[in-house]
């Protein structure tokens, strides 16, 4: 039996359909429209990446921390210590979180911004941080920044900020010799003496990092957080009249600053001697950890 050969003109209609003006045109203006779509899409995403550029360089020198959540009246708490290295404070840092069960269940996400001032090459810690109501007992917390408010001196010698924060990932006195190495580019930055100051006090070299606070206030009487770690350094010293004034003078310029506060009540807690604020005042600061995780 002969086999019958079915032919088509599938091909031959097609190419005469896609020859018309209509549909020529019809095909031309889809691929305008990905063309133009995709441009506006990489135009897009790069006018965020660009509008946001300051924010995430600025965010690569900084780390937070999280302690394990509380319950309290149906809602997660915590404590957040955040750690700058960028060489100009921050402040009102926003973050988003998950909430998690020991187990990893998950029972909460969103954002919270937390009140106050994190200064250059410090850290602070905020206590009883609000996540909102969870259904279950939490176990582990996520964070991650999303949000301050902070700029570095726009008179910095270009690229300075940048080798600021990488002297923080030196060890040991090789952090204190970068940044010393710093102060021939900018003689008159308080910062620098801040950051050294409080890498001295770190290794409890208080008679060193005295001097180097004294320099930061020198250089910029208006700078709270000198004044605050200098009232540190002199009640350490055992000089508690000089080092309250100095606190005192922080909590002016930045009556905000819960550090700060908590400070001088501590010192002014214990009368007559004032033996036990001098103890609880003057304690050594927890650890810094010099490595950072850049996000």
């Amino acid at each position: 039996m002969s086999k019958e050969r079915i032919q088509t003109n599938f091909l031959d209609k097609q190419a005469q359909e896609n020859s018309k003006p209509g549909a020529a045109r019809g095909v031309l203006a889809f691929l305008l429209v990905l063309v133009l779509g995709g441009v506006g899409y990489g135009a897009y995403q790069a006018f965020g990446y660009f509008s946001h550029f300051e924010f995430n360089q600025l965010k690569r020198n900084v780390t937070i921390e999280l302690k394990e959540p509380k319950l309290q009246g149906g809602k997660a708490v915590v404590a957040v210590t955040i750690r700058n290295y960028n060489a100009c404070d921050i402040t009102d840092p926003t973050f988003f979180y998950s909430i998690e069960t020991r187990d990893g269940k998950q029972l909460a996400t969103g954002q919270t911004q937390v009140t106050g001032i994190v200064p250059t090459a410090d850290r602070r810690t905020f206590e009883n941080v609000d996540l909102g109501a969870v259904s279950g007992q939490p176990g582990k917390v996520h964070a991650d920044l999303t949000a301050f408010t902070g700029s570095p001196d726009k008179n910095f010698p270009k690229g300075f900020p940048a080798r600021f924060s990488m002297a923080f990932q030196e060890d040991g006195d090789s952090i204190i010799s970068s940044l010393a190495k710093l102060e021939k580019e900018v003689p008159r930055y308080e910062g620098i003496h801040l950051a050294i100051g409080i890498e001295y006090e770190n290794k409890e070299q208080w008679v060193k990092a005295l001097e180097e606070y004294k320099k930061a206030v020198a250089l910029a009487p208006a700078n709270g957080n000198a004044h605050y770690h200098l009232g540190m350094a002199l009640v350490h010293e055992k000089k508690v009249e000089e080092g309250l004034a100095e606190l005192k003078k922080a909590g002016e310029i930045n009556p905000f600053d819960k550090a700060i506060g908590e400070a001088i009540k501590s010192l002014t807690a214990s009368k007559p001697a004032g033996d036990e604020g001098l103890e609880a005042a003057s304690e050594k600061p927890q650890t810094r950890h010099h490595s950072r995780h850049h996000r």
